[in-house]
């Protein structure tokens, strides 16, 4: 009774509390949300900023935006869109649309959307964004950008402007020197641009310009509203073409006589001509000068020359033209020049004698005027006779006159001048003649040579003839027995000479040279002179004796000098040694003396191919020469060490050419086998006393023998050869396939030469690849001999796990060439063992997508892959290659054919099974993009002046990429750098050497990557000292256009009100503590008291109170819908949406999973103001639906996680309105066959695929099933603890309850197998006896009663449906929880089973309950 009065007491106050505050707050409760400021159209050209205002007044809902339906999301920042922002605050009702840098996509209807709240009624406003598309380009049809528009002076011509690729149409304007042109213009025309919505306009002038218009410009101007501060114009330039004027001639004034020498300047002019006239300067019809010049108003041409005798009476002509004349305009004038004649000639006698009369003759070259002409005899003027001047050709004269001269008894030369006199030029030309009388020369005299003068022979000599006097002079010549000799014959003023030039030789020596005498004026005369010459001897004469010299014969060298002056010295020489030989001379032929040196010894071995030396000198020179001696002896082989090494597959050459005279021998070659070589063997030959082996091989390996014989005698010997080669396995354990616990050896087993056991290596693959192994407890190494160098190397491994299992590497090497290593295999008897071969893969739109997995395992590992968060890949689209790469790896392919990337871009998963379990990994599948910045950039080697890198590439973004290094020298105290760039090949390369670098600097270095989409960021610098020897900030934030709301969306409270509200929630919250205490105490006491009612319903009503199912039931499953398809559209066009984990509307606690983006797939927009409820067909005959009454608020039950308003309950039922359609268009995801079924009553008991808390609860591990399959099931109430544990026993479950799990059959091989109704108590899997009852910590743990709220399964007959073979539902899974507190038993002690505390969700791909 007191617990009944008290309840009674509370609901009076809190009624009174609440009657009050509705009373007081009835004029508050009017006021409804509105726009402050609505949305209007905007434009905004491509590139620019745009927004769209949007302010709400009362702010009561939750405000988004949407584009062309498509809803951007609640977060100001719009994950997804990075253009997009909603700048403002909630406080000031601001929520306006921020667009950065337009594109032409962005062109599109947003509407402002605010949803309801309590009393506030959803509230929407549209507005559209206009793009503006300047022109891309402007031109003239027909010309390029500054070129002319030639036209002849009063053609008519058609002039187009195309604007091209414009949004809207642009508008044109013609200008012709500035002014606007409209009379001409024609009707413009439209067409359509390079893309959609882009206007190309064409406007075309037509005109006739004049000489007045010539080099003024025509102008088109293009106006659009996206070019507010500057036009879009081209320009021409006008060129009028006429013709230009005769020409003129200045610079000389005809008739005007010029002298040789003067410089005229003539210029030519022609007036006016479009194009300006050529001007061409010709000399008597030839063209001399064409280099005129454009001047302003015509075209001028300066030719400028100096007067020569051939310009006299030249006409020089000018000639105008341009393309508008036929015939070219002229102007001409003719020249007079006054010159001296160029030379003056005498004609007459150079010789006489006395008493002789001799006539001259003088004729001047050609002269304007004609010239005066004296003649000058012996310094005497005398008058010439019979003077004339006679006209030339070219316009000149010429004048001749003679005379007559006596010689005297005197005279010895007369000298005879002619003058020439220009008096108009003022030159005067002289010409000299001279006439010799003849008289005898004096006696020749020798010079330079004396009687006791004596000459060295090959040294140069002169000797000189001189005669003086006479004329002519005298003619001299040197003789040797009559033959005349070379000299050098000179005249001087009163004399002549001839030099005799002479190396003298042996045959000089006493010889007589005479010099001869001539003239025309006296006989010959001659003088003489005989030569004393010293000579050196010129060569010797070796004889030996007897000719064939054999050991112990006696021997004798002959050596005779040639003829030498004085006498030679002979001497005989051994290795520089002087040898006592026996000298005799005699005459020679020239007057000097032949020398005899002669040695005799007796003959040696040792004195084959000995060398004697002759040698003869005297004071002047020295001759000599030497002999080689040929001693006859048998043969002997040099001295060879043995034995040899040669390493296999290489080439030798052995030499063992023995000594021996004479040196034709036969040689014998037998191989350790005893066969005899020969030469014609490609590998092993023998050529004489040599060896060739051109690739040593083992087989050639042994003793070799060599026998040599020549007609002295023979010799043999013998070597052995020794043929070093890399080690060679010939056994290796293929591989070893064994069970965790046991013990394994590997034997490896090979031959080398030589052997060095410190050359014994085993490694293992791991991921930073190939480590050695060492020796532990649980390893050993060990080898022994096999003889015939053969060696048998293990590796014992003892207790073998998992972590085992791999590749081993038989490494061996003993310095001949590279390690040599063969692979095995520990195959350990477990689950497949991913590795990681990049989890993201990418591909273009209607590529070829490939996804690859690779794991390592038991044999006959099979794959399967599921594109998270939809229906399994199947069809011709998709292809599967599973391919065994060795013993231990298997790799699996997943081709996408024809990417479509609205539906195939996404997370997949890839599922490797064998016979004892199953792994899993994620790959996410992408489209095309830039690279990901490359990692870990470190120094490998660094010298003087390079420094080697290595880097951790990125993902490549789908695309071959390349890689770009960065660096630059830093300078202390200097903030300039100017980096350099090197670009890496090839491509994908991950190391690269930098050359050319400064010694003892420091150098920062940074590195990116690029493909052919885009280019990453650069690292970060590092920075590497070189050797020492050779060897600022803008801000970018977006503005809000001042749209601030004046005041508060709520507005302020009376202080009664406020104060009323305080003492009511304090009372309310009092009675809510003592009304939940005794409801709990109720709810225990019914349970103690009914052992067969149904746990099933409280379970989970528990569960969801206490958070361990957060997601199963009520509100909670949809709550990540809510941020990805949003309040007010679930769309096709929805593209990537993200979810923000820091919403504050999310449920406390629930995980934040969603690796990627959820790709919904539904059919139509939901307006924020419909009708909750409902039925939507699924396919034909089939309905899936539910209505308002049976949505499981959080709001309506107490204690619930997630206290929603109305408007959160308003956002959850759009979210089971998403889902539900979402169903719809997948038909595929529930297959049913046979009668319709209305599903209405479980409308929010249907969660949607990717629910982030889909996890398994797996309780089978321990009897030998995949990991993530569900081979049995856990009942909530077990998994409660404490007394529910106690309350729902085995078996009290209610018959009619019931849930759908997966059963593991072989039949469906690496497949999934389809999901069944498993009936509690029932035994649901024919391939156990019992899989339903399992036992931990001695209790009982059942099959899970999944139910709806109602907990009645009389009322869903598709769950019974679902267990026909027919009657499938795709890749769905049941729910659970980990880590709560209610999972535990007394002490803390776990109820699960030891493994299940290590699972995680599997499958997080949704569930039906």
């Amino acid at each position: 009774m007191r617990d009944k009065s008290y309840f009674v007491t509370s609901w009076v106050t809190t009624a009174v509390c609440l009657l009050a505050i509705v009373e007081l707050s009835s004029g508050e409760r009017t006021r409804q949300q509105f726009f402050r400021t609505r949305p209007q159209d905007k434009f905004v050209s491509e590139g620019g900023r745009a927004i769209i205002s949007c302010v709400i007044g009362n702010l009561g809902g939750r405000v988004q935006w949407t584009k062309d339906g498509l809803t951007l999301g609640y977060n100001r920042d719009l994950p997804g869109f990075k253009r997009y922002s909603v700048v403002g605050t909630d406080e000031s009702g601001v929520f306006n649309l921020q667009i950065l840098n337009a594109t032409l996509s962005d062109e599109a209807e947003y509407e402002c959307q605010v949803g309801p709240n309590g009393t506030n009624k959803a509230i929407r406003e549209t507005a559209r964004l206009h793009v503006l598309l300047p022109p891309k380009k402007i031109e003239f049809l027909g010309y390029r950008e500054g070129s002319q528009l030639v036209v002849q002076d009063g053609k008519e011509v058609e002039l187009s402007c195309r604007v091209a690729d414009a949004k809207p149409k642009p508008d044109i304007v013609w200008f012709i020197s500035g002014i606007e042109v409209t009379k001409g213009r024609l009707e413009d025309k439209e067409t359509e641009g390079s893309s959609d919505k882009r206007t190309t306009l064409t406007s075309t002038l037509k005109f006739r310009p004049g000489i007045a218009d010539n080099l003024r410009t025509v102008r088109c101007e293009a106006g659009h509203p996206a070019l507010p501060d500057a036009s879009l114009a081209t320009e021409l330039q006008i060129s009028v073409q006429y013709p230009p004027g005769s020409p003129e001639i200045s610079g000389y004034t005809p008739g005007v006589a010029l002298k040789k020498g003067d410089r005229v300047p003539l210029n030519c002019r022609s007036r006016g001509g479009n194009p300006p006239a050529t001007l061409t300067w010709y000399k008597n019809g030839e063209r001399i000068d064409s280099s005129y010049t454009n001047i302003k108003g015509g075209s001028s041409n300066d030719y400028e020359f100096v007067a020569q005798a051939s310009d006299n009476n030249a006409v020089y002509s000018c000639h105008a033209k341009n393309e508008l004349l036929p015939e070219p305009l002229t102007a001409d004038i003719k020249l007079s020049v006054q010159y001296a004649p160029e030379k003056v000639d005498i004609i007459g006698p150079t010789e006489a004698e006395t008493g002789d009369i001799l006539s001259f003759e003088c004729i001047t070259s050609e002269s304007n005027p004609p010239v005066d002409i004296w003649w000058v005899v012996d310094g005497h003027p005398i008058k010439g006779n019979h003077t004339r001047s006679t006209p030339s050709h070219s316009g000149g004269w010429i004048t001749s006159t003679n005379t007559t001269v006596a010689v005297g008894s005197r005279d010895k030369v007369k000298s005879i001048q002619c003058h020439s006199i220009n008096q108009a030029v003022k030159a005067t030309k002289v010409s000299t003649h001279k006439v010799g009388v003849l008289y005898p020369f004096e006696h020749p005299q020798i010079v330079g040579y004396e009687d006791t003068t004596v000459l060295v022979g090959g040294q140069v000599a002169k000797i000189k003839c001189t005669a003086k006097g006479g004329f002519p002079l005298a003619t001299l010549k040197w003789f040797h027995r009559n033959k005349e000799v070379y000299s050098e014959y000179v005249m001087g003023d009163n004399h002549a000479s001839a030099t005799l030039i002479i190396t003298p030789n042996m045959t000089d020596n006493a010889a007589v040279y005479r010099c001869v005498a001539t003239s025309r004026a006296s006989e010959p005369k001659e003088a003489s002179v005989r030569l004393s010459v010293n000579y050196a001897p010129t060569k010797v004469g070796i004889k030996v004796t007897p000719e064939y010299l054999t050991e112990g014969s006696e021997a004798q060298l002959e050596c005779e000098s040639s003829e030498a002056n004085p006498a030679a010295t002979v001497v005989w020489l051994h290795n520089g040694i002087p040898l006592n030989s026996q000298l005799t001379t005699r005459p020679g032929s020239y007057g000097g003396k032949v020398t005899l040196a002669t040695y005799r010894f007796k003959v040696a071995q040792q004195d084959d191919g000995q060398v004697f030396t002759c040698k003869s000198t005297n004071e002047m020179g020295e001759a000599l020469d030497a002999v080689t001696l040929s001693v006859a002896y048998p043969p002997q082989f040099p001295d060879l060490e043995s034995p040899i090494e040669v390493v296999e597959n290489s080439a030798l050459t052995i030499n063992l050419t023995a000594r021996g005279n004479p040196s034709v021998m036969e040689y014998m070659w037998t191989s350790p086998s005893g066969v005899l070589l020969g030469p014609n063997s490609e590998l092993l030959s023998v050529e004489h006393g040599i060896l060739n082996i051109t690739k040593a091989s083992v087989e050639m390996a042994g003793t070799y023998r060599v026998h040599v014989n020549n007609s002295e005698g023979a010799d043999q010997t013998n070597f052995h050869l020794d043929v070093l080669y890399a080690p060679r396995i010939s056994g290796l354990t293929e591989k070893l396939e064994t069970s965790p616990g046991d013990s394994g050896s590997f034997q490896c087993v090979f031959k080398a030469n030589p052997i060095k056991y410190d050359g014994i290596r085993w490694l293992k693959q791991t991921e930073n690849g190939l480590q050695e192994l060492e020796e532990s407890v649980r390893l050993s190494m060990d080898w022994r001999e096999a003889g015939a160098n053969t060696v048998n190397a293990r590796l014992v491994i003892r207790n073998i796990t998992e972590a085992d299992m791999g590749v081993y590497v038989c490494a061996l090497s003993n310095g001949i060439s590279e390690e040599v290593r063969k692979e095995t295999y520990l195959i350990v008897k477990s689950s497949p063992k991913l590795i990681t071969t990049g989890h993201r893969s990418a591909a273009g739109p209607s590529e070829t997508g490939r996804l690859v997995c690779l794991a390592q395992g038991q044999a006959n590992i099979t794959f399967s892959w599921k594109r998270i968060g939809a229906d399994n890949p199947s069809g011709p689209k998709y292809e599967f290659i599973t391919t065994q790469i060795n013993p231990l790896t298997w790799q699996s392919e997943f081709l996408i054919k024809g990417v479509d990337p609205s539906i195939d871009y996404g997370t997949y998963q890839c599922t490797a099974r064998n016979d004892i379990g199953l792994a899993k990994t994620k790959i996410i599948f992408q489209a095309l993009s830039k690279p990901e910045m490359p990692s870990d950039l470190r120094m490998i080697n660094v010298t003087g002046d390079a420094v080697e890198l290595a880097w951790t590439p990125g993902f490549d973004g789908g695309k071959e990429q390349l890689y770009r290094v960065k660096y630059h020298r830093k300078t202390p105290g200097s903030l300039y750098k100017q980096p350099k760039y090197y670009d890496v090949y090839p491509m994908n390369s991950t190391k690269v050497l930098i050359t050319g670098l400064t010694p003892a600097s420091s150098y920062m270095f940074s590195i990116q990557a690029l493909n052919n989409i885009g280019e990453s960021q650069y690292t970060s610098d590092l920075q590497i000292n070189t050797l020492s020897g050779p060897g600022g900030l803008t801000s970018n934030q977006p503005l809000v256009d001042g749209l601030t709301d004046g005041g508060s969306s709520t507005g302020g409270f009376p202080i009664i009100i406020s104060v009323s509200i305080g003492v009511c929630g304090t009372l309310l919250v009092m009675f809510a503590v003592t009304f939940g205490f005794c409801m709990v105490h109720k709810r225990r006491m019914e349970k103690h008291a009914t052992a067969s009612r149904s746990c099933s319903s409280d379970s989970t009503k528990s569960a969801n109170q206490d958070g361990l199912f957060n997601g199963s039931q009520g509100t909670s499953c949809y709550n990540d819908t809510l941020s990805e398809e949003t309040m007010s559209s679930i769309s096709e066009k929805s593209g990537n949406s993200f979810i923000n984990p820091h919403d504050g509307r999310l449920a406390a606690g629930m995980p934040h999973l969603m690796g990627e983006p959820y790709r919904p797939s539904a059919a139509s927009t939901y307006l924020t103001d419909q009708q909750i409820g409902g039925v939507y067909s699924v396919e034909q005959g089939r309905e899936i639906g539910f209505t308002s009454a049976q949505l499981p608020l959080a709001g309506s039950s107490a204690g619930s996680h997630m206290a929603e308003d109305t408007e959160s309950q308003y956002a959850d039922g759009l979210r089971r309105q998403a889902y539900i359609q979402t169903l719809a268009s997948k038909p595929d995801l529930v297959q049913i066959k046979g009668d319709q079924y209305n599903i209405s009553a479980i409308g929010s008991s249907i969660s949607y695929p990717n629910s982030p808390v889909n996890e398994y609860l797996e309780t089978g591990l321990h009897n030998g099933h995949d990991q993530g399959e569900l081979s049995g099931h856990v009942t909530p109430a077990s998994i409660m603890g404490g007394d529910m544990v106690n309350t729902c026993p085995a078996g009290h479950f209610l018959s009619n309850s019931a849930t759908l799990g997966r059963m593991p059959s072989a039949r469906f091989g690496s497949r999934k197998s389809p999901f069944q109704v498993v009936i509690p108590g029932q035994n649901n899997n024919p391939h156990q006896s019992n899989t339903n009852t399992y036992i931990s910590s001695g209790q009982e743990l059942n099959p899970p009663a999944c139910s709806t709220p109602q907990n009645l399964a009389a009322q869903f007959p598709i769950l019974t449906g679902l267990a026909s073979p027919n009657r499938n539902i795709g890749e769905f899974s049941t729910f659970g929880g980990h880590g709560h507190p209610m999972m535990s038993g007394p002490g803390g002690s776990s109820l699960l089973p030891a493994h299940l505390s290590r699972l995680r969700g599997e499958e997080p791909n949704g569930h039906l309950v």
